[in-house]
Parts: C-alpha cells; structure tokens; sequence
C-alpha cells in the first residue's frame, strides 16, 4: 500500500541523517579530542585550588548508612 512506501522512504531517510552525523562526528573526532588535551594540559599551569570545596544539594546527605 501506499504507506509502507511512505514508510520505506522515512526510514530511509532516517538512516541517511543518522550516517551524516556518524560521519560528521568522526571527522571532527581528532579536533575535538586535541581541544581536549590541550585544555587538560594547559589548565594545569593556572589551578591554584582557591575556591569553595564543591557540596552538592547544599551539603546536607539525603541518607547516611546506620542512622534512622
């Protein structure tokens, strides 16, 4: 009928967008990932730890083993 064919032609577009954006996405792989090392690396050189020690949900645990 009609709409398996409607249907077929979703699908296949479908698949053509999914291989666009595995294709996109293994080109800019190596960018990405050179961004990556970059930034670990050179984000080294300028930590001084001199912030707030991170608490999350305010600090407060929402269960703690062996209390009621």
């Amino acid at each position: 009928s009609a709409g398996d064919y409607h249907l077929v032609v979703v699908f296949f577009l479908l698949w053509i967008g999914i291989q666009a954006f595995a294709i996109a996405l293994g080109l800019l792989s190596p960018t990405i990932h050179a961004a990556r090392l970059h930034f670990v690396e050179w984000m080294g050189k300028f930590y001084d730890g001199s912030g707030r020690v991170f608490s999350p949900l305010g600090g407060q645990p929402l269960h703690v083993e062996g209390k009621a």
